[in-house]
């Protein structure tokens, strides 16, 4: 990969797929296909106690943010 990324880290992420969220309300998107259209499923930022994005939550899994 050119960007120096191991996709070994996520297997199961092409890393070749855009990623579109379009906001509905703060914070909850709906994803968007490589098309720009929904996909039928939703994504999420969770907030920490200090108000800042803490976690991303996407097709059931959670990612820290780093």
């Amino acid at each position: 990969m050119s960007d120096g990324a191991d996709p070994s880290t996520n297997p199961d992420e092409d890393a070749g797929s855009p990623l579109g969220l379009a906001f509905y309300k703060p914070d909850y998107g709906l994803d968007l296909g490589p098309d720009g259209t929904p996909i039928g499923t939703r994504s999420d930022f969770v907030r920490g106690d200090d108000g800042k994005i803490a976690w991303f939550r996407s097709h059931g899994r959670l990612y820290r943010r780093q």
